[in-house]
């Protein structure tokens, strides 16, 4: 079965590691190097939709998930979301079984759950209106198609079990359709509404869209780079669907640096802070360089970006995609940066704190963050995001400007950690200015989501 699909995923999915690497870049990769379509799909299906794959598979299984050896479960989660993604059920069962060695002696116990599971369930297309109404996260739309006896299965099908398969509260099937741990869940309810912690669900079963941002200056190239591709614009902020990345990714637009890799949610934070042109800027967290670049288009020839980050891998790519970009006004430096301190320190017009979080507005685009994020890392992460937060409050100049950004939902991330810093400062007394926040909520199959505050230092 050499260069069949499934193997290509399976393949991929032995090697992938989500605790050193992320799987939105990885896939990334796949698209620019013509890997079938397919095999992109089911891979994305294998790791967005695993805690609902082992639910099956433990239906179909005396032997625990946790028990298998991680070879067989991969196989398993393939075989039967080839299965739910329209596969006969005896062509999935055969691919499945193929993927282990013929000696294997697993190959038995691939072949008995991955039949059995496509015996106690069935699939149908996910019609227009059920999809549009998914996406809405409305109420109707949910109490319909999540029950004990139904579940979507991304934005193609509707899994229908012969008995009750799935939990039977709507809050364990949210959470079991989005693969959150009980934790996060909770945590999220403690910052969203109800409607939000559905619709942010809904977004995690979901592939968003690609995000392009045109370049300044490059607009032309851009515009005649997409005149063959379905898209829609808002601003410079392009929408295409993933399936044509790749056409994108190739083109010559995008080698000449007309177009930059960049999420709708993550390009709001530079557009409020209003860089002016000839300004000094200073991105104490750079990586992935998307907002480094904003910036420095943004301040222009005159300007200068001084960029941080303390991972030497993670600047070269920086480097790589100003270069591409055509920017000559970005300096990348490796460092820490909630202990840098520059001799500019006190000087710089606008300070960006793009600070790492736990990712949860983003779970669309990296369902492998779910695998490792611990309840833990929200303590951990506070304290590193208070202190990029305070250096940036440092290095910027009286009168300049202070973004705190990250690509999470949970408030005490966001507006509380933000709110507790100002009141560390002396509160309304302190002359620190709040000037705007947002929180914007992912779109099913769409954008993601993050939130930025804006700070005006005394």
């Amino acid at each position: 079965m050499p260069g069949s699909p499934i193997k290509d995923a399976y393949s991929f999915l032995r090697r992938f590691d989500a605790r050193k690497r992320r799987l939105d870049e990885a896939m990334d990769e796949l698209r620019k190097r013509d890997t079938p379509g397919i095999a992109i799909g089911l891979l994305d299906s294998a790791v967005r939709h695993a805690p609902l794959l082992d639910l099956l598979i433990s239906h179909a299984s005396t032997v625990k998930t946790n028990k298998m050896e991680r070879a067989v479960l991969a196989a398993m989660r393939l075989g039967i979301a080839s299965y739910l993604r329209g596969a006969p059920a005896y062509a999935a069962v055969n691919e499945a079984v193929e993927l282990l060695p013929a000696n294997h002696r697993a190959r038995g116990l691939v072949n008995a759950v991955t039949r059995r599971v496509s015996e106690i369930v069935s699939i149908r297309p996910i019609t227009d209106d059920e999809l549009a109404g998914l996406k809405r996260a409305d109420e109707t739309a949910i109490a319909e198609l999540l029950t004990p006896l139904r579940m979507p299965f991304g934005e193609s099908a509707i899994i229908q079990g012969r008995f009750a398969l799935f939990p039977p509260d709507l809050k364990g099937r949210l959470a079991l359709l989005a693969g959150l741990p009980g934790w996060l869940y909770a945590r999220l309810e403690s910052s969203l509404e109800p409607d939000e912690i559905a619709k942010l669900c809904i977004a995690c079963a979901m592939p968003p869209a690609l995000w392009l941002r045109i370049v300044k200056g490059r607009e032309s190239q851009a515009v005649k780079a997409l005149e063959s591709i379905p898209h829609h614009r808002d601003d410079n902020a392009i929408r295409i669907q993933r399936a044509d990345g790749g056409d994108i990714f190739r083109s010559q637009a995008f080698k000449d640096g007309a177009f930059a890799v960049q999420d709708y949610a993550a390009q709001l934070p530079v557009i409020a802070a209003k860089p002016q042109p000839g300004g000094r800027c200073l991105d104490l967290c750079a990586a992935p360089g998307g907002k480094t670049a904003q910036l420095a288009e943004a301040v222009g020839e005159k300007g200068l970006v001084l960029a941080f980050d303390r991972s030497d891998e993670k600047l070269e790519r920086i480097q790589q995609n100003i270069a591409r970009l055509g920017l000559s006004n970005v300096a990348c430096a490796s460092g820490d940066g909630t202990t840098v301190k520059l001799d500019g320190k006190g000087r710089y017009d606008l300070v960006l704190a793009d600070v790492p979080c736990t990712n949860t507005g983003v779970l669309g685009r990296r369902p492998d963050v779910k695998e490792r994020l611990r309840e833990k890392d929200v303590e951990s992460l506070g304290a590193v995001q208070r202190a990029l937060l305070e250096n940036a409050a440092a290095h910027a100049r009286s009168g300049g400007t202070v973004v705190y950004s990250t690509c999470s939902l949970l408030d005490e991330e966001n507006g509380a950690l933000v709110r507790a810093f100002l009141e560390s400062k002396g509160g309304d007394d302190s002359g620190w200015q709040f000037i705007d926040e947002r929180l914007t909520l992912p779109a099913p199959g769409d954008h993601d989501g993050g939130y930025y505050a804006v700070l005006r230092k005394p």
